[in-house]
């Protein structure tokens, strides 16, 4: 995107698969979610492994295991 334009551009091709009011109504049933303690460990140990890991130039930020 950075090179062959803005993202206004790229967005021409993109179909609407939501209405806003559908988007909000799933990410309210997302919020409640439980995550068990296994998985919390399993993330943490995926995450820590990316960025130990040579095969990994650069490993997952915080953010990306841990977004509400």
């Amino acid at each position: 995107m950075l090179l062959q334009g803005g993202a206004a551009d790229q967005l021409g091709g993109v179909q609407q698969l939501l209405t806003p009011e559908q988007l909000l109504e799933a990410q309210k049933l997302v919020s409640q979610l439980q995550v068990s303690s296994a998985v919390v460990s399993y993330l943490q140990r995926l995450a820590q492994y990316s960025r130990d890991s040579q095969h990994f130039s650069l490993g997952l930020s915080p953010g990306a295991v841990w977004r509400y």
